[in-house]
């Protein structure tokens, strides 16, 4: 989670307009994904973007935005 951060913190101090978190779907069913194996594995990644989301937002305010949104904000 710290490398994470400090690489979001790097990027945003770098100017970066926007950052993208984004995970394949099998990761959020257990058994669907070596990543998510059991639900214990799925509770710790959401646990993790909990912790993440709840770091960079310390940095900067966050604004939150689908694909399509995005796309049109950044025109």
């Amino acid at each position: 989670m710290a490398d994470m951060l400090t690489l979001s913190r790097r990027l945003l101090e770098q100017g970066v307009p926007y950052l993208q978190l984004a995970w394949h779907t099998p990761s959020l069913k257990p058994g669907l994904s070596p990543f998510a194996a059991t639900a214990a594995d799925v509770a710790r990644l959401y646990a993790a973007v909990e912790a993440y989301l709840e770091g960079l937002a310390r940095m900067t305010s966050l604004t939150f935005a689908t694909l399509s949104e995005a796309a049109a904000l950044l025109g």
